[in-house]
């Protein structure tokens, strides 16, 4: 899921992609934005817990960042 605060709608060229999936807990996030932002991505297990959370994840363009 994603979650974007505010009023403005997301532009047409955002992606968010994770890969491989399944997984077995290390994957690969992309984000496509197309201009700067400071994302925050927060990853949760199964039962809903938060297992990871990066602040100011900065993107302009493409960005990719492997999780483990």
């Amino acid at each position: 899921m994603i979650v974007m605060p505010g009023i403005q709608p997301l532009p047409s060229s955002a992606k968010f992609v994770v890969y491989p999936v399944p997984n077995d807990g290390q994957f690969t996030i992309s984000i496509t934005y197309p201009t700067l932002e400071n994302f925050t991505i927060k990853v949760y297990n199964n039962l809903g817990m938060m297992v990871s959370e990066i602040r100011n994840f900065e993107v302009n363009g493409t960005t990719e960042r492997s999780i483990d």
